[in-house]
């Protein structure tokens, strides 16, 4: 209990469940932030709010969930007894503030997605927990201001609160027509089955989404109707929530690997730009006549490559005679290839854009590959490295097997280190920098690769309208 520990300002709202008073604490108590929000009733109807702190305290300590600071009990000047939430204040008000604020035009895109982040991973977690919110509406998600310095809007962040409705996701009973939560807001299974699940919340975040990008509810049709025509509406299967038009397609673009190589291969991935690396996928492993598929979320850049002659040791430890990473691992975890190897590099744009994409031989050369846009708009060619310059590479240039076999063929720059050949120092432009006689085999073998680091004009290729790619190796 904490009597005495804090006093009661103003009303800042009332709901069905209680009043929300702003709060400050009396002294110096290290628990309490310098303003809160409590939340009342009197202990006579206080079981909801009671509930909600049981919810609290199995979900609490997650930044996209409003924090609860404890309960405590307080006889008013009227001698009534009265129980409290003390939870984190919210000094951007609710999303239905901001919403309703906007004049019916809605947020901008960028603080829908946002706002959107922030109640997904609210709701993975609160999931996680095994709850089901059961009322996910605007006006339970508030807006904290995570600077102390500024009231920006950029600065702040969506939380969920009001839990007092929420359940145990294992309480799969059915239960009549005592459903929780806001009619506006309910999924179809909801009044077809009964049931709520945490699918129910997902689908009650996309009204939301509707919401926020239209400033009006999905289910507005302009009329005023009861609760029945709209519980009908709902599950009506015919029936779908008003989808806004007007907002950029969301797009990821997917990567097909294939090896046609008659032998395994382990290609390996690196993000470009500073960019989080792909998860779960900066290496893998694929038998001969075998393929996968990545997806990746625009804007991105990065390199795919190939690793072969791939083993473990007797420490566990993985390595590659041809391409490796150095990360002792299948998975390259940021590394990129350790030269000679052929590269495919792409710079993926957003909302459908223009893409750039090439091969480079210009770290060298281990085995041939191509690239094959699907579904673009202009530009789009397939373009390839499809000869074997293992066959044809300068001896002073290869490199070779325990058994002497070539397994892959440095570019000049790497065999050397010559300006001339690196393109650096005097030979720092494309005007002063030229081809050379081993980049023009490179180039001679595979046309369309970057054979030198200025060969832009004939290896830069791009396409429009959010395509996605397949890369073959050894096509």
């Amino acid at each position: 209990m904490y009597a005495g520990l804090w006093e009661r300002g103003p009303l800042l709202g009332k709901g069905a469940f209680g009043s929300v008073f702003l709060a400050k604490p009396t002294s110096k108590f290290r628990s309490f932030p310098s303003l809160m929000a409590v939340k009342s009733a009197e202990i006579s109807v206080s079981a909801t709010l009671q509930k909600e702190k049981e919810v609290f305290d199995n979900v609490q300590g997650y930044p996209f969930v409003i924090h609860c600071f404890g309960e405590d009990s307080t006889v008013e000047d009227n001698g009534d007894m009265v129980y409290n939430l003390l939870l984190e204040y919210a000094s951007g008000g609710s999303l239905r503030d901001l919403i309703h604020n906007s004049g019916g035009c809605g947020l901008p895109e960028s603080d829908v997605k946002r706002y959107t982040k922030c109640i997904l991973k609210g709701l993975n977690h609160i999931h996680g927990c095994g709850y089901v919110h059961c009322d996910i509406k605007p006006e339970n998600v508030l807006l904290v201001n995570v600077s102390a310095s500024t009231t920006d809007g950029a600065h702040f962040v969506a939380k969920i609160a009001d839990l007092g409705l929420a359940k145990r996701s294992w309480q799969r009973k059915k239960m009549g027509m005592d459903l929780r939560g806001t009619a506006l807001y309910m999924a179809p299974e909801c009044l077809i089955e009964c049931v709520q699940e945490p699918p129910s919340d997902i689908w009650a975040l996309g009204c939301v989404v509707c919401e926020m990008l239209t400033g009006k509810s999905p289910w507005d049709r302009g009329k005023e109707f009861n609760k029945r025509v709209l519980f009908n509406l709902i599950a009506d299967e015919h029936e779908l929530p008003e989808i806004p038009t007007g907002i950029s397609r969301a797009h990821s673009a997917t990567f097909a690997i294939t090896n046609n190589c008659p032998f395994t291969i382990w290609p390996g991935t690196l993000t470009g730009s500073g960019g989080p690396q792909l998860s779960l996928s900066t290496g893998l492993e694929l038998a001969s006549g075998a393929s996968s598929s990545l997806n990746v979320h625009p804007p991105w850049s990065g390199r795919f490559w190939a690793r072969y002659q791939c083993s473990k040791d007797h420490f566990g430890k993985f390595s590659c005679s041809s391409g490796d990473c150095g990360s002792g691992q299948i998975e390259c975890n940021g590394a990129g290839a350790i030269p000679p190897a052929s590269l495919v590099e792409f710079t993926v744009a957003t909302n459908g854009g223009r893409d750039f994409y090439d091969v480079s031989l210009v770290d060298g050369f281990n085995l041939p590959i191509s690239v094959t846009p699907h579904g673009g708009k202009e530009g789009c060619n397939t373009i390839s490295c499809r000869a074997n310059l293992n066959t044809v590479c300068p001896l002073e240039l290869a490199v070779k097997a325990s058994d002497g076999s070539v397994i892959a063929c440095k570019s000049a720059c790497l065999a050397f280190n010559q300006p001339q050949y690196c393109c650096t120092g005097d030979f720092g432009s494309p005007d002063t920098c030229s081809p050379s006689n081993y980049s023009r085999i490179f180039k001679d073998q595979c046309p369309q690769a970057y054979s030198y680091a200025y060969d832009d004009k004939s290896s830069t290729f791009t396409c429009t309208g959010g395509a996605n790619y397949a890369i073959t190796f050894c096509p």
